[in-house]
């Protein structure tokens, strides 16, 4: 029997995977995974040179003085339970180099500095980079593209650089004792944050660069976590008195629903977002893996086909007999999720999977979900087991499995059918 000739390794990984921090199968002419993804591979002439003590002491304190200005390089240490990605040693490609200064346009915002940082805000950002920024995604792959796009661009985008910091202050506050001086301190400092975000989103949603369009979405979809993870905080009050969209006077019932509340949260979140333009930029650029890679960690049963079906028929079968009916708006929210299940059921992250169907859907169809339209909650409630992929992150809490059965106690009983598959995922009891 002939003898396989053995494929030729290098010690170096290719520059593609090196910037993308995915671990390389450093096969020549072509790894395996610029094979698959039919990119060009380039390598190296030859490894990196190790870089000296001081040097090495050198880039640790810049790391720590303020978001990276180099979307290739992640260096930020993990905490116990995650596995850091790998260093990163090699300069990136000359392509991103001339993305990144393509989007850097004349109207571009003053860049923050270290300099800008007080004590508690380079508290806060060493708690981002350490430990608040891994829990936007914790996957078990080595894919960090979210994490690496916004420490690029936070120190550019203003916006971006705040509610950073506020998710970084409320997932510190979620660690302290309850009305602990410490506690309310990093509650006040979100409230901060919070709202100078979303007073810096209303400058770059004038701006219509990949740069701008990732940090609107980023900036926007990372205040949806503050005010998800606020709802965990036994009730204590955040955000500053200022905040525009609070109601002052919420009535026990709404003050008491999950759903009316994620439902208010959709609405001031997707106000942030000026158009779908912003949307397909982001979601077709560079984060565009995340919504379409396979990941075996988050995966969908593919039997989420039936129950779409069965909605576009019911959809059909209650237009006919009320003429009032709002096919349309029901068509393109279930048009959506059955895109949704979709990417999840190929293992896109569900994090973005779950933003991307709450900017999508139509507003009136959020209205009709407030009204209690029973195929408006039938359809949220499949949302629901996305939402339920999301349970184990602390921002999230477990809300998925208490939407639907918040929203089985709405439906009469002769609907409970509908729901069914939205039950079995979550696991709750019908």
């Amino acid at each position: 029997m002939p003898a396989q000739r053995r494929l030729r390794r290098s010690p170096l990984e290719c520059a593609r995977c090196t910037t993308s921090q995915m671990e390389c199968s450093k096969v020549r002419p072509q790894c395996d995974e610029c094979k698959s993804q039919h990119a060009s591979c380039r390598y190296a002439d030859k490894a990196p040179t190790k870089p000296s003590q001081r040097s090495h002491k050198s880039t640790a304190r810049r790391s720590k003085a303020s978001f990276t200005s180099d979307s290739s390089r992640y260096s930020s240490p993990s905490p116990p339970t995650e596995q850091p990605p790998p260093a990163v040693n090699s300069p990136p490609s000359s392509q991103s180099a001339e993305s990144t200064t393509s989007d850097a346009t004349q109207d571009e915002p003053t860049a923050i500095t270290p300099s800008d940082l007080s004590s508690q805000d380079q508290r806060l950002l060493n708690n981002w980079q350490t430990t608040t920024e891994l829990s936007l995604t914790p996957s078990k792959s080595k894919d960090r593209s979210w994490q690496s796009l916004i420490r690029r661009e936070a120190p550019r985008h203003p916006a971006l650089h705040h509610s950073a910091l506020a998710l970084s202050a409320i997932h510190l506050a979620s660690k302290g004792k309850t009305g602990s001086s410490e506690r309310n301190e990093n509650l006040k400092a979100a409230g901060h944050h919070y709202n100078q975000a979303v007073e810096k989103l209303s400058k770059l949603q004038e701006m219509t660069t990949s740069s701008e369009c990732n940090s609107t979405f980023s900036a926007s979809s990372i205040l949806f976590m503050c005010d998800l993870a606020s709802s965990a905080l036994d009730g204590e009050d955040w955000k500053s008195p200022d905040r525009p969209d609070r109601d002052p006077s919420p009535t026990p019932q709404k003050a008491n629903s999950s759903l009316d509340k994620l439902l208010d949260l959709f609405k001031t979140v997707r106000q942030l977002i000026p158009s779908k333009e912003t949307l397909d930029t982001a979601e077709k650029g560079e984060l565009q893996e995340l919504f379409t890679r396979a990941d075996p960690y988050h995966q969908l049963p593919s039997t989420y086909t039936l129950t779409i079906l069965s909605m576009r028929n019911l959809n059909n079968t209650t237009a006919k007999a009320d003429p009032a009916h709002e096919t349309k708006v029901y068509d393109e929210a279930i048009t959506y999720l059955d895109n949704s299940l979709a990417m999840l059921s190929k293992g896109g992250d569900p994090t973005m999977v779950a933003l991307r169907w709450m900017f999508r859907i139509p507003s009136r169809y959020i209205e009709l979900v407030e009204e209690k339209k029973p195929l408006a909650l039938i359809v949220f409630a499949h949302y629901c087991a996305v939402l339920h992929h999301l349970r184990d992150r602390w921002w999230m809490d477990g809300l998925g499995a208490r939407l639907v059965k918040e929203i089985s106690q709405l439906l009469e009983p002769a609907r409970m059918n509908s729901i069914l598959w939205a039950s079995d995922i979550v696991g709750v009891q019908t």
